[in-house]
């Protein structure tokens, strides 16, 4: 009886180590993750509101997603619980 719904999250001002000498790091970006992908990075990323009509469908649409505010934090993929906890 559950439906499947995406997942996101949008994480906001942190420092971005692109690991492209061209593009470079980026002091203050956005990083959209959608079920687990990163979908965006790019600087200023409208949060949007949930209760907007807007494009819901876009990957670079965060509207529906929880906000984490990591203001001079750089932000780590990390693909299972066991790295983090090293067991």
């Amino acid at each position: 009886m559950s439906t499947a719904t995406a997942q996101s999250l949008l994480i906001c001002n942190a420092h971005i180590l692109t690991m492209n000498p061209e593009l470079g790091d980026l002091a203050e970006a956005d990083v959209l993750i959608r079920d687990g992908r990163i979908v965006e990075v790019a600087p200023n990323l409208p949060a949007g509101d949930a209760g907007d009509a807007g494009d819901a469908g876009d990957a670079g649409d965060a509207g529906d997603a929880d906000v984490a505010k990591a203001s001079g934090s750089i932000p780590v993929p990390v693909s299972s619980p066991r790295a983090v906890s090293g067991g």
